[in-house]
């Protein structure tokens, strides 16, 4: 399926998620290296705590969505919870 980019704007934040999804997947195996080059232990839990982090961020950014946005749209972001 082919697709084309029409605005600049599209591909500019193609570029920038592409960056942050790269950084986040780098900041894990550093954190993955350092632990097994110091105690020579694979730490697992580590997925568990990238996940923690990631509805975390969510929850945070939801909760300053909600300050900006009209009353009757609340529903909306109970929906997203949900999806989650």
């Amino acid at each position: 399926m082919m697709f084309s980019i029409t605005s600049p704007q599209i591909l500019f934040q193609l570029l920038v998620n592409g960056i942050l999804f790269g950084a986040v997947y780098a900041i894990a195996a550093i954190g993955l290296s350092i632990i097994f080059g110091t105690m020579k232990i694979l730490f697992f839990a580590q997925g568990t705590m990238i996940i923690l982090a990631a509805y975390g961020s969510l929850e945070a950014s939801l909760a300053s969505a909600k300050s900006l946005m009209p009353r009757w749209a609340w529903p909306m972001l109970q929906e997203v919870r949900l999806q989650v």
